[in-house]
């Protein structure tokens, strides 16, 4: 079994009762913060280009 595959066996099968509540709490708070990061940088210089070149090559909207 590959590394994706026992990675995903994993995922599928841990249960949010099998997680310490510090970890639930940090994984939060991390993911609070990325997207905090990734709402910041669509003002900032290189963000703007990033942002820019996603919408010239466009997507399913609902991407």
């Amino acid at each position: 079994m590959g590394a994706t595959a026992v990675l995903s066996e994993f995922a599928s099968k841990t249960r949010i009762a099998d997680i310490s509540a510090e970890a639930v709490a940090a994984t939060k708070r991390h993911i609070l913060d990325c997207a905090g990061v990734g709402l910041a940088a669509t003002v900032e210089p290189a963000g703007r280009i990033v942002l820019d070149i996603t919408r010239e090559q466009g997507g399913a909207p609902r991407a």
